[in-house]
């Protein structure tokens, strides 16, 4: 074998893995107790609701614009 190589032991590999899976079970477990997932459910309803309702004022705009359209384009003389 080569002396000096530089590299990975087997050790810090096993380490750093067990720490990651430390860090991962913590994390879950902080979210899964949380009110975040709710939280986020919430807010999604408002925003689709926000939307529902963005919409139907844009098309509710779009019938009164052609309703004076129509209104305009009939008072002219041909």
């Amino acid at each position: 074998m080569l002396k000096g190589q530089g590299g990975i032991t087997l050790v810090a590999l096993v380490v750093t893995i067990i720490v990651l899976i430390i860090l991962a079970t913590v994390s879950i477990s902080i979210v899964a107790n949380s009110e975040l997932i709710p939280h986020a459910q919430n807010v999604a309803d408002i925003y689709s609701n926000i939307d529902k309702v963005f919409d139907k004022q844009v098309n509710d705009a779009a019938k009164e614009i052609d309703k004076y359209y129509q209104n305009y384009t009939a008072s002219i003389p041909k």
